[in-house]
């Protein structure tokens, strides 16, 4: 089952935020999207999230208009926004419990993923304790463990690492590593030596406008992080073609 984004525009006043974005995610993938501040990675996500709708264009799964479903798309949908709003007083694990049954999950189902997913988040130690009184880096382990615990065939994380020190942002990685086998993955970040350890393909945004892809295996990845980190910093004169690069598909 794919995921396509198709000629994706969005304006906000006279400020086009996307101008004809387009790529394509399949099952197995973990896309990684970079850019300076305010070239449009966070509305990206948003409109692949169906929360903010395009001004033309589409996002697809699996052959369907997501805009033309919302409800069924959320169903299959993980997403970890740039702010993840979440519920201070209730205590990290009734609050996983909750957002599981939210989604659907029956109540033995919902207890074995609140295991798993507090596993994977580095949670355990802090299962008992009140939202409200997490670090910022527990609560975007929080918002993670919320965003796949139904197990989403598309995950869509805004920034995941923020805030999340070394070791933790390393194991934080290798889950989103391993949820890659079923679920199509795009993730936004700043730090693209630790993304380069997951991610398969790059795409970079300058003023709304995808201007660069490179797949993972294109060179060594000292090179590719040099590459993509001048491409970001807008010093690459010698722009890639993102159609050679395969950056639609």
């Amino acid at each position: 089952m794919l995921f396509e984004v198709r000629q994706i525009v969005r304006r906000f006043g006279r400020r086009t935020a996307l101008d004809g974005v387009s790529f394509d995610v399949a099952p197995g993938e973990v896309v990684g999207v970079l850019g300076a501040n305010g070239a449009g990675k966070t509305t990206l996500m948003r409109v692949l999230a169906a929360y903010l709708q395009p001004e033309s264009g589409d996002v697809m799964f699996d052959g369907r208009s997501v805009f033309a479903d919302k409800v069924g798309y959320y169903g299959i949908l993980g997403y970890l926004p740039e702010r993840c709003p979440l519920y201070d007083e209730m205590r990290v694990g009734d609050y996983l419990s909750f957002r599981g049954r939210l989604r659907g999950l029956g109540r033995r189902r919902t207890a074995r993923r609140v295991k798993d997913v507090t596993a994977a988040c580095g949670l355990n130690e802090v299962v008992r304790r009140p939202v409200g009184a997490l670090s910022a880096g527990l609560r975007r382990r929080v918002g993670l463990a919320d965003a796949i615990i139904a197990q989403p065939k598309v995950l869509l994380l805004d920034d995941p690492f923020a805030g999340l020190d070394l070791a933790h942002a390393h194991a934080i990685r290798q889950t989103v590593a391993t949820l890659s086998v079923r679920s199509a993955v795009i993730l936004t970040g700043h730090d693209v030596a630790g993304m380069a350890e997951i991610c398969t393909r790059f795409l970079v945004l300058r003023e709304g406008r995808l201007i660069t892809a490179r797949r993972a295996t294109d060179c060594d990845t000292s090179a590719l992080v040099q590459s993509l980190s001048r491409a970001v910093a807008g010093l690459d004169t010698d722009e890639v073609s993102v159609a050679a690069q395969g950056g639609v598909g």
